[in-house]
């Protein structure tokens, strides 16, 4: 993923959608990417969602995993 955020700057413009949902899970005190990343992934995504967690920083999966795995289990039961 990192190498994805990394290219949209490169490449603004994409002109393939991705069809299949897509979970984007953003802690918000991230210091390695903003938070903008995200909502700019998002706009290529057909059905995509956010999930921001306030506390979460990086690594949000591990800071907040209960939380985390719960928004991901809610996100693949629909």
């Amino acid at each position: 993923m990192l190498n994805w955020y990394r290219a949209l700057r490169f490449r603004p413009s994409l002109k393939e959608r991705i069809t299949t949902p897509t979970l984007v899970i953003w802690g918000m005190r991230d210091q390695a990417l903003e938070s903008g990343l995200a909502k700019r992934s998002l706009a290529l995504c057909d059905d995509g969602r956010l999930q921001t967690f306030e506390k979460g920083t990086h690594w949000v999966q591990r800071e907040e995993s209960n939380e985390v795995n719960a928004a991901l289990l809610a996100f693949m039961e629909g």
